[in-house]
């Protein structure tokens, strides 16, 4: 059954949900997904598979279904590549921080010089 839905999500837009009843399949991990972490929704859990092209299923877990959807770039395969496509406002938050941290570094240097 999860292949089948990991087929129907693949045809959806990326991070477009599927919600899966979970009397209809096994728990994720049955099936290879792995313990993850993932923005708070309101779930209990979040499961990932890894896509041999690098994309990933990604499931969160609530009491009585799961929501499921893909991402374009597993965490597994670039921590980076995952932020910037699949959770850009944290990429440019964390942006952000290094720049202003840079900015900082970089004024605290040249006023120790003056």
């Amino acid at each position: 059954m999860w292949s089948k839905i990991i087929y129907e999500v693949l045809r959806l837009p990326m991070h477009k949900d599927m919600v899966v009843e979970k009397g209809s399949v096994v728990h994720p991990t049955v099936v290879g997904f792995k313990r993850s972490i993932g923005e708070p929704h309101g779930q209990s859990a979040d499961y990932r598979l890894r896509l041999y092209d690098g994309k990933s299923i990604h499931v969160r877990e609530y009491n009585n279904h799961y929501k499921v959807h893909w991402d374009r770039v597993d965490p597994s395969v670039s921590i980076i590549g995952h932020l910037k496509h699949d959770a850009p406002h944290i990429y440019i938050l964390l942006l952000s921080i290094l720049g202003i941290s840079t900015g900082i570094t970089i004024r605290n240097i040249l006023t120790r010089k003056a």
